[in-house]
């Protein structure tokens, strides 16, 4: 018997190990397994872009046409594709006439049919004669029109009209909103009211006193040892955090312009301050006669989640969050 329970208990612990170690790598694959980004987008008078992100088995590809105005979602899991999405683009006059052409060809009708068709009309609109009344009134439309305004309606306590429960949602939600506004109105219609120049300086110097204690708050917070730490260590990091999210290829070519020559100079110096535009194979091509912007731009670059919450996961960063939401209240 005891030697029974010592199986069960082994192969139990076998299991939770098992399982463990099942966690601890999906846990490792999570965090290390680089997540895979690829855009190629295209504009010359309209977009094309396409994009793809890959993690692990899962992949989801997007593509957008403005000329057509197509717009895909594939989503693959182990190149297999579970779901997608394309917008159709509207018929146009044309196609729908040739759709209408094309059903007409396809379809003869018969004869018999469309005679047997009209015999039965003709017979129910003579007993509909019979049954009306030789000498019934027929109501004007201004009569019409009085007898709808003369009529009690209410929207929620109509019986023949079942109203759906989002519309009365939407109407409760609608008288809210006016209340609310109607409330303001009223709020600033007092302040109007009671304005001096004592009730001026009064909330003036309610103003410059509650801006004030924020920034005695904010000169505190700034200068505490976990503050000084926390921008020490993100000064020290978020560099590196940028240069790992950034894409490692990019090629392609731009073709830009202003209306005036100098806006497209200082376009230029400004680019010229960012480092992501010193790339081999990306070509800028300033045009300073002609308002233009065309080109071509592919973009790959990966993510490791495990190395960006190795920078997030400090404990002081998360110690100044704290004490920030403390004395900023």
């Amino acid at each position: 018997m005891l030697q029974v329970l010592l199986l069960i208990l082994k192969i139990l612990l076998w299991v939770i190990l098992g399982l463990l170690g099942l966690v601890l790598l999906l846990l490792l694959l999570v965090l290390f397994a680089p997540i895979k980004y690829e855009v190629d987008a295209k504009y010359y008078g309209t977009a094309k872009v396409k994009a793809k992100v890959s993690f692990l088995i899962v992949s989801i590809r997007v593509c957008f046409d403005q000329e057509t105005k197509e717009f895909t979602n594939v989503t693959r899991v182990l190149g297999i594709p579970l779901k997608q999405k394309k917008k159709d683009k509207p018929k146009k006059k044309e196609d729908v006439f040739e759709d209408v052409s094309s059903v007409e060809d396809d379809f003869s009708f018969d004869e018999e049919l469309i005679e047997d068709v009209s015999r039965v009309n003709a017979q129910i609109s003579e007993e509909n004669k019979q049954k009306s009344e030789p000498n019934q009134d027929v109501t004007t439309k201004e009569t019409a029109d009085d007898a709808l305004l003369n009529e009690e309606f209410d929207l929620w306590d109509n019986e023949d009209k079942v109203i759906p429960e989002e519309e009365k949602k939407l109407v409760v939600r609608i008288k809210i909103f006016f209340k609310k506004l109607w409330d303001k109105l009223i709020a600033i219609k007092d302040l109007l009211v009671n304005l001096n120049p004592d009730t001026i300086s009064e909330a003036i110097n309610k103003k410059t006193a509650k801006l004030r204690r924020t920034v005695n708050r904010f000169k505190q917070f700034w200068n505490m040892k976990c503050t000084i730490k926390t921008r020490a260590y993100l000064k020290k990091y978020i560099v590196s955090v940028l240069k790992h999210i950034a894409p490692k290829k990019v090629k392609g070519y731009i073709h830009f312009g202003m209306e005036e020559p100098y806006k497209t100079g200082q376009i230029i110096g400004y680019l010229s301050m960012i480092p992501f535009v010193y790339q081999k194979h990306l070509v800028w091509e300033p045009d300073f006669y002609n308002k233009i912007i065309e080109g071509d731009l592919y973009l790959k670059g990966k993510v490791r989640i495990g190395y960006i919450a190795r920078i997030v996961l400090k404990l002081h960063i998360w110690k100044t969050i704290k004490m920030a939401t403390k004395i900023m209240k």
